[in-house]
């Protein structure tokens, strides 16, 4: 694929598989060959005319909500994310499983 991140393979056994080691694909990598370089950019209700002195009713949100999920997308590899995922999913360490939080949750928005 053109990104350097995926393949693919033909025929019945066939599918998709990384050409690099999980930890070393970064999600923003993951996301810019899906989105392109306008993931995160531009008005979250898609206004033309959106910016800090024209703002849309969720101007600030979006803006509070990129600022925290362009962190982890550029620090975070897939590797990580998936042990991560892998110990949400399984429990911690007391054997309790810790759930995905919604995305309000994340965001702390009352």
């Amino acid at each position: 694929m053109k990104h350097g991140i995926a393949e693919s393979h033909k025929g019945i056994n066939g599918g998709f598989a990384l050409k690099r080691q999980a930890s070393k694909i970064m999600l923003i990598e993951v996301i810019q060959a899906i989105d392109g370089d306008v993931f995160l950019e531009g008005c979250v209700l898609g206004f033309e005319k959106c910016s800090s002195g024209n703002p849309c009713p969720l101007h600030d949100y979006w803006k509070q909500a990129k600022e925290i999920l362009s962190i982890p997308i550029q620090t975070k590899s897939v590797g990580a994310f998936s042990t991560l995922l892998e110990q949400k999913m399984k429990g911690n360490e007391h054997g309790v499983k810790m759930p995905i939080p919604e995305q309000s949750e994340m965001l702390k928005i009352a």
